[in-house]
């Protein structure tokens, strides 16, 4: 089924001789071809591939995330570390770690490290865990868009930096954003 002009104005989409118009959010789950220019003046996230035969207008960031894991939350030599790739660099913008189970009594913090240098300075970037927290749970740490950039080739390192009560291991996801 086609779509007509309505339907798409009324998904924030305007459509033009050269130029096609994102005015809403949007997210589009395939790849999207744009023979022509793109202008983009809301949110919108594309989960496929982007292709513009023309010029891009507006705001635009990608983002995307690094995994790692730290065996051991008990202990402050237990490291967790990645390689930003190629196509990498940016800024660090979030950091999220998950429990993969109970970290007893007291919880703990888990800083972060670019080529070796603590960006956790007076812990305002660290993750802090809360006491008594269990399997699954949750938490996050923002960073200033801009303070803490990497490269190609840089190595994100993370380790507890307030160490937890039971040896277990934890998940950390650490956000990218590239200008």
């Amino acid at each position: 089924m086609a779509t007509t002009e309505g339907e798409l104005a009324r998904a924030g989409i305007v459509i033009d001789d050269t130029t096609v118009t994102f005015t809403r959010a949007l997210e589009v789950s395939e790849d999207l071809i744009v023979q022509g220019s793109l202008s983009v003046g809301n949110d919108v996230a594309i989960t496929g591939d982007l292709k513009v035969l023309g010029v891009i207008t507006g705001t635009v960031q990608s983002k995307y995330c690094l995994q790692m894991k730290i065996e051991d939350v008990s202990s402050a030599v237990s490291l967790g570390s990645c390689v930003v790739p190629s196509f990498g660099g940016g800024s660090i913008t979030k950091i999220w770690t998950v429990l993969q189970g109970d970290i007893g009594a007291s919880g703990g913090s888990i800083a972060t490290h670019i080529n070796g240098a603590d960006i956790s300075a007076a812990n305002e970037h660290d993750v802090v865990i809360a006491n008594s927290a269990v399997a699954g749970d949750v938490d996050s740490a923002t960073v200033a868009s801009g303070t803490h950039t990497v490269a190609a080739g840089d190595c994100i390192m993370v380790h507890p930096s307030d160490t937890g009560t039971n040896a277990v291991a934890l998940q950390v996801v650490v956000e990218i954003t590239q200008a």
